[in-house]
């Protein structure tokens, strides 16, 4: 019954917040994805999360909010995931040797940006966090990560049902840090759930390669990284195929990675494989785009 209502409220909020936003902006809405802030209040009532850190990391996300709103300093979104990551680190520092701390900083600014960059044409970031948090429903082994989880894809259908046109709502910078920490939090309450752990990586990798390649593109070109751009697979082919096509390339190697962690042996070679053969079909897939379509990098 708490999942219907959940439903019901979050196809309120998403209603009420696009009516407001339009109100005040010509724009499309963007920011929705600050209500993940309730499921994730949630979890930590249930945990006992420590109140100050609480505050902390709410406070953070309500700050990344400005950027939906007004555009805030890059040097200040660093900054909040940052500190985001040494709070994280700090409340989970008896599961995690101290040795770790740097990567997870890094893990922890490369996935935020990560769903930042996918956040760009309505569905595609849906798709990829509905992915995510399903993996946590199905294989997770504590009932609050799936309880929560549930909740987090209730909310997801309600936001895929307004972006069912395109341009009619956007999950923000905001959503993009905040499903970030509930990742991260999820993922140190599971490091010993090493089949979750390889499944999350598996539908993380596509992503990574294609973002990591579009830098060194972007490099090459001598363009401004701070700046938006529209290089990325999921862009192009939604800017040059009609229809849901963008959506197939993260959907696809997510469970093609899935299937190779699965039946692969876990071994260092075995990951280097799968994350070449991922960089591989990102360069032969741009350069089919490139190919067939001419313009799509114009």
């Amino acid at each position: 019954m708490i999942y219907v209502i959940s439903f019901i409220l979050f196809l309120f909020i998403n209603f009420i917040y696009i009516k407001l936003w339009k109100k005040k902006s010509k724009e499309t809405p963007t920011g929705i994805g600050i209500f993940l802030l309730i499921p994730f209040a949630f979890y930590c009532y249930d945990q006992n999360i420590n109140f100050y850190a609480l505050i902390i990391l709410f406070s953070c996300s309500l700050i990344y909010y400005f950027d939906d709103l007004i555009k805030i300093n890059f040097k200040i979104r660093i900054f909040l995931q940052i500190l985001a990551s040494i709070i994280i680190f700090n409340l989970y520092k008896d599961l995690i040797n101290i040795n770790y701390s740097i990567i997870v900083i890094l893990l922890f600014f490369l996935i935020s940006n990560l769903f930042n960059f996918q956040d760009g044409e309505d569905l595609n970031i849906f798709v990829l966090l509905f992915l995510i948090f399903s993996l946590f429903y199905f294989y997770s082994n504590q009932q609050i990560i799936r309880d929560i989880s549930l909740l987090i894809l209730v909310y997801l259908i309600c936001f895929g049902f307004f972006n069912r046109k395109s341009n009619t709502l956007f999950f923000g910078d905001s959503g993009c840090y905040i499903v970030t920490i509930i990742l991260f939090i999820f993922l140190i309450n599971e490091l010993d759930n090493l089949n979750l752990i390889k499944s999350v990586s598996a539908i993380l990798i596509f992503p990574i390669t294609d973002i990591g390649l579009v830098i060194i593109y972007r490099i090459l070109k001598k363009e401004d990284l701070l700046s938006r751009n529209y290089h990325h697979i999921y862009q192009k082919l939604h800017s040059k195929i009609n229809g849901l096509m963008y959506l197939l390339p993260n959907f696809f190697f997510a469970i093609v990675n899935f299937l190779l962690f699965k039946y692969l042996y876990l071994s260092i070679f075995n990951v280097i494989y799968i994350l070449l053969f991922n960089l591989f079909s990102c360069v032969v897939i741009q350069f089919s785009i490139y190919k067939l379509f001419p313009n799509a990098n114009k």
